[in-house]
């Protein structure tokens, strides 16, 4: 999948992305990169951002839909102590059937 400064690799949806910093500053840890994991429900996306906070991580994106990202998210996104951007993201894939 290409979208404007990035591209990005999966199996069923894009899951690996590279892209430019959202900031406009040069790539270094935490600014330019980010790890996602696919979260096997909601009420996991939301166990894993309290379990984040709650160690010291900052959010940078409470758990909820992303409209732009599709229907069928719905994710998080937290930094790390080091600095480093995490996702976790659900697939609803049955609203993308159904629609």
């Amino acid at each position: 999948m290409e979208h404007p400064g990035a591209v990005a690799y999966g199996k069923q949806y894009p899951e690996f992305w590279v892209q430019i910093p959202l900031d406009g500053l040069p790539a270094n840890v935490g600014n330019g990169t980010h790890i996602g994991f696919i979260a096997p429900s909601k009420a996991a996306v939301q166990a894993f951002y309290e379990a984040a906070l709650a160690a010291g991580g900052a959010d940078e994106g409470a758990p909820g839909p992303r409209p732009d990202y599709g229907d069928p998210y719905y994710g998080c996104f937290v930094r790390d102590r080091d600095g480093h951007k995490i996702e976790a993201a659900y697939w609803e894939m049955a609203d993308e059937l159904s629609s």
